[in-house]
């Protein structure tokens, strides 16, 4: 652990269930989802959801610390959204 490590209870996780650019539907384990603003492709301005995770902890029981470079991010257009719920470890 360094001091840069970030401290991940599961109590706090959320699961977002999203459809992605296929059709199909895909899970996030989420360490936070919060709603912020983007840039698309195309110029225009909109409202993304963005999702913090890790991807080495599919099913953490457990408290545990996460280097902060392990962190991945997702954005994910809210029309997409089609779930979030808590985490029950």
């Amino acid at each position: 652990m360094s001091t840069r490590d970030i401290y991940v209870d599961p109590s706090r996780l959320v699961i977002v269930s999203y459809e992605d650019d296929d059709g199909n539907e895909q899970e996030v384990l989420a360490l936070t989802a919060r709603y912020v603003p983007a840039t698309l492709r195309s110029g225009a301005r909109r409202v993304v959801m963005q999702l913090a995770y890790d991807p080495a902890q599919k099913n953490p029981l457990a408290p545990y610390y996460c280097p902060r470079g392990r962190i991945g991010m997702r954005l994910v257009m809210p029309h997409r959204i089609t779930g979030i719920r808590a985490y029950e470890p």
